[in-house]
């Protein structure tokens, strides 16, 4: 079924954003979520959200569980850069740290799935 809808996109774009915009996803395990691509914190990436720290990211293809491993319980999310951040990029940093204890996920031994908006209580 996923393939189908994700074809909707050369075949349909209409009909597969209207799709996109009405599900949202559920955190599971965190292992099929992209920690910077998929729309698991809110109504956008983190990429989109703080496309400068992505760019510096080593940790571009991670899944949130990878993600959520690493994290120290002292230190709190722990992000690799390419490089040492600069001033305005280590404010965007903490910026980053603190949008994602605002979103702090909720792993399960679930899978991650997409649901329909609406059902989401």
């Amino acid at each position: 079924i996923w393939c189908d809808i994700l074809n909707l996109e050369h075949i349909s774009p209409n009909l597969f954003n209207f799709f996109m915009e009405n599900s949202v996803i559920k955190v599971g395990n965190g292992r099929r979520i992209s920690f910077w691509e998929d729309h698991w914190a809110s109504n956008c990436s983190v990429r989109v959200e703080f496309p400068r720290l992505f760019e510096l990211s080593d940790d571009k293809e991670a899944n949130l569980n990878q993600m959520i491993d690493r994290r120290n319980n002292s230190a709190g999310w722990s992000l690799r850069f390419r490089r040492g951040l600069r001033a305005w990029e280590e404010d965007e940093l903490e910026r980053l740290r603190a949008y994602l204890i605002a979103h702090e996920p909720i792993i399960t031994d679930s899978v991650d799935s997409l649901v329909c908006k609406d059902s989401i209580s």
